[in-house]
This record gives C-alpha cells, sequence and structure tokens, in this order.
C-alpha cells in the first residue's frame, strides 16, 4: 500500500494562504476528522526543539490543531517526549 503525503508550502501571499489555514485544509483533506470522535482524549505531538535550535512548532499552528480536535467535541491535549538529548556537545 503507497501512503499519502501530504505538502503545502509555508509562503503565503494572502492571509487565506497562511500557514494556519494550509494546516486547517490538509487536516480535513486527510480525513483526520474520521479518526476523532466525540468525547475523545487527543494527544497532539509537538516537538519543543533542540538547546541552542530554532526548530520547533510555533504555538499559532498548535493551536489550529487543538481547535480542530474541539471543534469535533473531543479534548485535545499538547504534549512531547520526554527523550531531551542532553548529552549533545551541539552548540558548545
Amino acid at each position: 500500500m503507497v501512503a499519502k503525503v501530504y505538502f503545502s508550502s509555508s509562503r503565503a501571499k494572502r492571509e487565506e494562504e497562511s500557514l494556519v489555514h494550509k494546516i486547517k485544509r490538509i487536516f480535513r483533506e486527510a480525513e483526520l476528522d474520521s479518526t476523532v470522535g466525540r468525547g475523545d482524549v487527543v494527544a497532539i505531538k509537538i516537538h519543543i526543539g533542540e538547546r541552542y535550535g530554532h526548530t520547533y512548532i510555533r504555538p499559532k499552528h498548535v493551536r489550529a490543531v487543538v481547535e480542530l480536535v474541539k471543534e469535533l467535541g473531543a479534548s485535545p491535549f499538547v504534549t512531547d517526549t520526554t527523550g531531551l538529548d542532553l548529552t549533545s556537545s551541539r552548540g558548545d
């Protein structure tokens, strides 16, 4: 079975092309709403980034997913893994 991959550029010239709108559109097009039921507790996995790094998910983008999950009658919570690489010498 070949998996579908959804991609959207992060560039936008108008608000309706913003990444928040694209996240919501991909959520619906990927039919993720069919996997969430009323009363479900839904984990929204984020990435908190690394020490000295700038790669993390912006709160407004996480909020877009939280709002979609709430609209479906579910209870979302935001989480990340506890496995931080504290031994890395990156940035030292």
